[in-house]
């Protein structure tokens, strides 16, 4: 974990940059990278500095994309009152990631983005975007460490 804690804030920035690009160029939310990548670390970190900074820059982008940042935090906040309910009860299994960065796009898609900015929902395009964001978090996880002999920190 300490190689992700040291590239934790250069990260955040690029998928914050990837996003972003990918909403201008193809203007519709497909990939929820900064997202992702905050329910990652919200499983798998107990410092509350850089959840703080990755909730900032998911405000960021929901202001750039929708022009308002609070319905974000109507659905961020509980779900990860929950996620952290979740990491001590069931103590970092993947499936509780996979279901968490599910319900984060579920609710944002079937709820947050229709009845607070009048859109349809469109349930294909949310069950894609929910997806591709586990292979997301699959391929990261690879590459995560897992604690072995010369990781310490």
């Amino acid at each position: 974990m300490s190689t992700i804690l040291r590239y934790m804030y250069p990260l955040a920035l690029l998928f914050f940059l990837i996003d972003i690009t990918i909403f201008t160029l193809f203007n519709i939310y497909i990939s929820a990278l900064t997202l992702s990548f905050y329910s990652i670390l919200l499983l798998y970190q107990n410092k509350t500095a850089p959840l703080v900074f990755l909730l900032f820059l998911l405000s960021l982008q929901s202001f750039l994309f929708y022009g308002c940042i609070w319905p974000t935090f109507a659905y961020i906040i509980p779900l990860s009152i929950l996620g952290r309910w979740a990491n001590v009860l069931f103590k970092k299994i993947p499936f509780v990631l996979y279901s968490l960065i599910g319900l984060f796009i579920a609710i944002q898609g079937c709820f947050i983005e229709p009845y607070f900015f009048d859109t349809e929902i469109q349930k294909a395009y949310t069950f894609y975007k929910i997806c591709v964001n586990i292979l997301m978090i699959v391929i990261f996880l690879k590459y995560l460490p897992k604690g072995k002999l010369g990781d310490r920190l």
